[in-house]
């Protein structure tokens, strides 16, 4: 594969003399051989910084209230289950494939 890199043409001269050095330390990292070729392009100095993604997590949806009838399905369903751990998890996952979307 092909390594595109970006600089400014002051340190365009310095990273094309490391372009061997580059590219054994990355195949290095990777175990192979994954690029075989670095590609230097020239940019101004300007656009690095603008344009720039603020990274923050979507925001969170409240979960949906289960429908009252698929609650009373699935206690319903899990009510003979003596054990109270098993019987409650039984509940749960009556719940989850009741209120699944059918398409």
């Amino acid at each position: 594969a092909t390594l595109t890199l970006l600089t400014t043409g002051a340190h365009a001269p310095v990273l094309q003399a490391d372009l061997p050095r580059l590219i054994e330390r990355v195949n290095a990292c990777y175990g192979y051989a994954a690029i075989s070729r670095i590609r230097i392009t020239q940019t101004a100095p300007t656009g690095f910084a603008e344009g720039q993604v603020a990274f923050a997590p979507a925001p969170q949806k409240e979960p949906s209230q289960p429908d009252p009838k698929v609650e009373r399905v699935a206690r319903q369903t899990a009510s003979q289950i003596g054990d109270d751990a098993l019987r409650t998890a039984l509940e749960m996952l009556g719940r989850n494939v009741l209120s699944r979307s059918k398409h």
